[in-house]
Order: C-alpha cells, then structure tokens, then sequence
C-alpha cells in the first residue's frame, strides 16, 4: 500500500502554479485592452453625435435666415473670421415692449457665435466652418485638435481618412 501511496501526485509544482498565473495575467492584459479600445470608440462615437447636432443647428439657423440672397457668403465670412463674432441676441423686448428683430446680417453673426460656442463647449477643442463645396454649402465641424481646414474631401482616400482627422462634413442645399 505504501508503493501505491508514492506513485501518487501530491500537488502542483512552483513552475506550474507561475506557467498558470502568466497565462492567466496575459488574458486580463487583453481584456483590459479590449476595454480601453471599447471606451476610445465610445468616447468617438458620442463626439460625432455632437458633431452632427451642432452642424446641422447650424444648417437649420442658416434656413431661417432667408431674408438675403448672401446669407451663405455672410456664414462663411463669420465662420472664417479668426475674431469671434460678438455676442449678440437677436430677438429682444426693450421696456417699451416694441420687438426688435435683427437683420440678416447681424443673424447670422448670432448664429456663428452660437455655433461656435457649442462646439467648444460640447466637444474638445471643437471648431466650425461654413463653405461653399463645389455647389453645396458645407459645414464642416471638427475636434480633438483637428481644425475644420484640414477636413476635406482630398484627405479621404477610399472612404477613410487619410489622417487621424476628427471632423464631420454635412453637404446641403440652401
């Protein structure tokens, strides 16, 4: 009886116990980096979500500013404009009740102030522009270090980004 007690495996060895907790430690190491990965498409996600509700406030203010046959050269002067276009509201009561409406042009000051406020409130280091793309009226919003001059279509190259650009482009039709 005592033979067959021996022959018997008693327990694990030190090289098997430190073998299982590498394989073991290079699994969570992955799992973890599957989760970082996870977080950065989210973060992504979530800004081209803002992106894309800022651009098209923007698109919906530039509609109803329909009282000039230059509101989108108006935009884009104010979008490209380095100084940021002063504060102003266009929809006010004095005490004496009377409304008073902005022009065209003071709308669509307004409107870039707006805009811009949004996008670098909502996204980090978020930037917007107005142009005229071959037709169409671009706007174009951009973040993470990104500005919205570097954002054109001669920077995409088989529908992907040829640089790490953080933009959206929304095209339409005034």
């Amino acid at each position: 009886m005592n033979g067959i007690r021996g022959a018997l495996p008693r327990g694990m060895s030190l090289i098997e116990v430190l073998v299982a907790l590498l394989v073991l430690g290079i699994g969570v190491m992955g799992y973890a980096a599957l989760q970082l990965n996870a977080v950065k498409i989210t973060e992504d996600t979530y800004s081209r979500s803002q992106a894309m509700a800022i651009a098209q406030d923007l698109i919906e203010r530039m509609r109803a500013n329909v009282n000039s046959d230059t509101v989108l050269s108006r935009y884009t002067a104010y979008s490209e404009s380095t100084a940021p276009p002063a504060k102003k509201t266009c929809f006010s009561s004095p005490p004496d009740n009377s409304i008073k409406f902005c022009t065209a042009d003071e709308m669509a000051a307004a409107d870039i102030y707006q805009s811009r406020r949004y996008a670098q409130t909502m996204l980090s280091g978020g930037a917007i522009a107005v142009a005229d793309c071959d037709g169409v009226t671009c706007v174009t919003v951009a973040w993470n270090q990104t500005t919205p001059a570097s954002c054109n279509q001669s920077n995409v190259i088989a529908g992907e980004w040829a640089t790490k650009a953080s933009c959206v482009i929304v095209e339409f039709i005034p």
